[in-house]
Order: structure tokens, then C-alpha cells, then sequence
């Protein structure tokens, strides 16, 4: 991807997880998705798959309708296209998914109840991404809306999982977590930093990141 560096980690509590990321090349830019199934094993692996496939061909599609299009009418989609198999379930799915426009640097998001995707500036500061939307599969009239960031030369997103959470915090409050991102401005080091501490202890949770940082000039 010229101009940005990509780093990715899913390491299952289990042999198989509901946690997966994806990123595909479109016009103008890259799509990124981070979603995590309610639930662990092959049941919420199912599932996951299923969110992923689905995600994929709404994408594409919200893409071919035109310039005035917005990633949101995806994620909705989607959410329509699952509801009997999340309600069947009684299962839900939180995601961030998001399209970046390489040349501008522009990002544009939708968190569905996800809850950590983070902006890491240049000056090595951090912040949340806004974002107020419900799991996909809590209502099925639900729709979604997208927000949109600037990403400048130097400065990075970070899109992570509560399994993440669970390793750098108690889980709960997300200010410690936000303390770690902001101590590994480089994404790789992040990554390194992640894969060990999952490695020096057995997750509880499907442990899932991936960092995306605009190179600079």
C-alpha cells in the first residue's frame, strides 16, 4: 500500500475464534474491517465467516453505486442480511469497519458497538475514535452512520479487540490500554509488543489488532 504501512495479529483463545480482520484494495483506496462474534469456538467461527463474506460483497457493492455513496449503507446492509441467523443465535456482532482514501489520507468509519478503535498522532498522543453505534444483531431496525478523520503523514489508527483490552487492562476502563498505544507510536513494535504478552499468557479472548499508519513525507 505505497505511502502506509499495514501490521495485522489474530491469535484465537481457541483452536478456531469469532475475532477476524480484513482488508481489501478498492478505487481510491483500502477497506479495513476488525469484528468481533459474540462468543468463542466453532459456532461463533461460523458466524464470523458469514459477517466477513457478507461485509465483503456489501462493500463492493456500496462502492460501485458512486461517488455519493457511504460505508455506513454496508455495514446496514449487512446487518439486515444476518438478523434471522443473529437472532436464531441470540448471538451480535461489534466491528469498526472503514475505507481509506490513500491519497488524501482520509478515513471513513463506522464503529458498531465496538468501542476501541484509536487515532495515534504524530506527537505520539491518542485518541478514540467517536463512535456511537449499536452491535450489529441487538436491533434489527438499526441503522448506522460513518464519521470521518484525516490521518497525517506520521500518524497511525488502531483497530483492536477487548481481548487486547484484557492484556493491557482489566477490560474494563480503557485508559491503560490508551497509555500502552500511546508508548508504541510505531505499529510493528505495537504488534511485537501485543504478540508477546499473548504469548506469555493463555488469552481468555480472541486477542485481534491491526494498525494501519500513514508514512511520512
Amino acid at each position: 500500500l505505497p505511502g502506509y504501512t499495514v501490521h495485522a495479529l489474530c491469535v484465537p483463545a481457541y483452536a478456531v475464534g469469532g475475532d477476524f480482520y480484513d482488508h481489501y484494495p478498492v478505487p481510491g483506496g483500502v477497506v479495513f474491517t476488525l469484528a468481533d462474534v459474540m462468543g468463542k469456538g466453532l459456532a461463533a467461527a461460523i458466524l464470523a465467516a458469514t459477517v466477513r463474506s457478507a461485509l465483503r460483497g456489501a462493500s463492493r457493492a456500496v462502492e460501485r453505486s458512486g461517488a455519493e455513496s457511504d460505508i455506513a449503507d454496508a455495514v446496514t446492509a449487512v446487518a439486515r442480511q444476518i438478523s434471522d441467523d443473529l437472532s436464531s443465535t441470540d448471538s451480535f456482532v461489534t466491528l469498526v469497519h472503514m475505507m481509506l482514501h490513500t491519497g488524501e489520507g482520509l478515513l471513513d468509519y463506522v464503529d458498531a458497538g465496538h468501542g476501541f478503535a484509536v487515532h495515534i498522532r504524530s506527537d505520539g498522543s491518542v485518541a478514540q475514535l467517536r463512535g456511537d453505534g449499536l452491535p450489529l444483531g441487538v436491533s434489527p431496525e438499526d441503522a448506522w452512520t460513518s464519521r470521518r478523520i484525516r490521518l497525517e503523514p506520521g500518524e497511525s489508527v488502531l483497530l483492536a479487540s477487548d481481548g487486547v483490552l484484557d492484556l493491557v487492562s482489566d477490560g474494563c476502563d480503557v485508559r491503560p490500554a490508551l497509555q500502552f498505544v500511546a508508548g508504541c507510536t510505531d505499529p510493528a513494535e505495537l504488534i511485537g509488543r501485543i504478540r508477546g504478552l499473548s504469548g506469555a499468557q493463555q488469552p481468555l479472548d480472541d486477542v485481534t489488532l491491526v494498525a494501519v499508519r500513514r508514512e511520512p513525507l
